[in-house]
Order: structure tokens, then C-alpha cells, then sequence
């Protein structure tokens, strides 16, 4: 496991712990993380998650994780998104707000 990842789950762990209830909120981004993910890996070429991983310094898991909601896309890794993607905070917000069908690859 990369070092990275350590750090960005453990992070989200910590955060959750730490925060009030208002707080939670804030640090939460709703909607589709789906849509996000397959737009970065859209925008940077990428062939798949497992690129995207290495890419964001993640563990694979971590990425699964977070197509299945079983972690929330919280302000560390959104923050590496913004990095790696050139991405603003708000585009990618919306993208997880929108109502469409996910992105598909071509």
C-alpha cells in the first residue's frame, strides 16, 4: 500500500471522529461519486481505476471504496482530485450533483 493512501483514510476516519454533526455536513459531498471519478479518468486519459489510483497515490481499494460509498469523497481527496485534474472545487462538485447516467468510457 502506498503511503498516500494510509493518509487519506485514516484522515476521513479521523475527521468523522473529531467533527460535530454541522460539520459532517460540510465535509460530506453528496450525489454520485461515479460521475467524478470516470470524469477525471475522462479528462486525464486514463484506461481505468487502477490508473486513477496511482495517479491520486491511493490504494486500488480506496477507489472502490469510494464508486461504492463505502467512503465518502471528503475535502483530502477532493483536494488531490482538484490537484492531479486541474479541476475546480465547484465543477466537481456539480459533476457529483447531476442527475444524469455516469460518464462512459469510449
Amino acid at each position: 500500500m502506498q503511503s498516500g493512501a494510509v493518509s487519506l483514510v485514516d484522515d476521513s476516519i479521523m475527521t468523522k471522529l473529531a467533527m460535530s454533526p454541522a460539520e459532517k455536513r460540510l465535509n460530506n459531498f453528496p450525489g454520485d461519486p461515479n460521475r467524478l471519478l470516470d470524469a477525471i479518468i475522462e479528462k486525464l486519459h486514463l484506461k481505468n481505476d487502477a490508473a486513477l489510483s496511482r495517479v491520486l497515490e491511493v490504494a486500488p481499494p480506496v477507489i472502490s471504496k469510494l464508486r461504492h460509498g463505502a467512503l465518502p469523497i471528503g475535502p483530502t481527496i477532493l483536494i488531490r482530485m482538484h490537484e492531479v485534474s486541474d479541476m475546480g472545487i465547484r465543477e466537481m462538485r456539480a459533476l457529483m450533483e447531476k442527475d444524469e447516467q455516469p460518464l462512459t468510457h469510449h
